[in-house]
């Protein structure tokens, strides 16, 4: 499987679309999306250029862009299935919230993953807090910064394939090799209108999140419950995983609760 390729996983007639994080690749969510298709959900992982890791180059495309993108494949997927259901990892249960926001009850349940409103982690560099003055500069669209250990990731093992694929391909298990400056700005202002817009959020949402996340937090967690409309919110806190917990210690639990989640949603749906 290329980083760039569309999936889809066909199976029955409630579906799911799941978003990967930024600069990421399907390889981050594939496991997550190959159980939910056992289930017997159809599943779908969109390509939305300009969001995921390239190995073509950076292309430059705005935070609206990625919107817009994931607004109409969603409303492709509409028109084939019964329910459509979304869920996202980091950055790509931003969008998700985004997405949720903008078309309201269309949305059947929402599944967020260690969603990443601030880059507030205990792995995150001092530094980061000057990138919005970088992108003003003429450095905006020629920087990029590394990924770097742990990569998301606690369990050993695991995190030793994500950097050789880092090394090898320059994308692995947990996204690509490095983001570029101009995708981490446009991702801080999507951030804010989502932050903005939580309280528009009205569809059934399943949050979870790790404890020792290493990008996000547990404020991001505790932001979007405190603030979601949601009258079913269903939550999972993690003990023993960093930032990507689909690929993490974890990552059984992580399976079993968007399933029960999306079994009772759609039962009360």
């Amino acid at each position: 499987m290329k980083a760039m390729d569309h999936i889809h996983l066909n199976g029955g007639e409630h579906a799911v679309m799941l978003l990967y994080g930024l600069s990421g690749s399907p390889l981050e969510i594939i496991y997550l999306a190959t159980k939910l298709n056992e289930e017997g959900y159809s599943v779908e992982i969109p390509h939305i250029p300009g969001y995921e890791h390239s190995v073509q180059g950076e292309i430059i495309k705005p935070h609206e862009f990625w919107v817009n993108s994931a607004i109409d494949y969603f409303h492709q997927m509409k028109r084939k299935y019964k329910s459509v259901s979304i869920g996202g990892l980091s950055a790509g249960a931003v969008l998700c919230l985004r997405l949720a926001e903008l078309v309201g009850n269309e949305v059947s349940a929402l599944i967020l993953l260690s969603t990443t409103l601030y880059t507030d982690g205990w792995s995150i560099p001092w530094y980061q807090v000057f990138l919005p003055l970088l992108y003003f500069s003429p450095f905006r669209y020629k920087l990029s910064f590394k990924e770097s250990e742990p990569f998301g990731i606690k369990n050993l093992e695991r995190r030793a394939i994500a950097s050789k694929g880092m090394t090898e391909n320059a994308v692995s298990i947990t996204g690509g090799s490095a983001i570029s400056l101009f995708k981490l700005y446009q991702a801080r202002q999507l951030n804010h209108l989502v932050i903005k817009n939580l309280s528009l959020i009205t569809c059934p949402t399943l949050v979870i999140h790790a404890v020792e996340d290493d990008t996000a937090s547990l404020k991001n967690m505790e932001l979007v419950l405190a603030n979601i409309s949601s009258p079913f919110v269903k939550q999972l806190t993690l003990q023993d995983s960093y930032h990507i917990i689909t690929v993490d210690n974890e990552k059984e639990k992580v399976v079993q609760s968007c399933i029960d989640f999306l079994q009772q949603a759609l039962l009360d749906g």
